[in-house]
């Protein structure tokens, strides 16, 4: 009692840590195969957090699809 908590100011530049958020159990990632263990994170790394950028959008000649009266799709 009697003592004072300082609060400091936050040093600019400061980034998120996601380890925060990952699971405690990280075997949930793990497969077990006849040959060994498969790290399911080594085929699907995080992206980078901080440089997101979303897919480009597709231009209606590359969602339209054209196809003949056999199901065949016209190119």
């Amino acid at each position: 009692m009697g003592e004072k908590e300082v609060l400091a100011a936050p040093a600019s530049g400061l980034k998120f840590s996601y380890s925060a958020l990952e699971p405690t159990d990280r075997s949930i990632f793990r497969i077990e195969t006849t040959s060994g263990f498969i790290d399911l994170r080594s085929y699907a790394p995080p992206p980078n957090p901080f440089c997101y950028q979303p897919p480009r959008s597709l231009t209606l000649v590359e969602r339209l699809k054209i196809y003949d009266e056999h199901g065949v799709e016209i190119e």
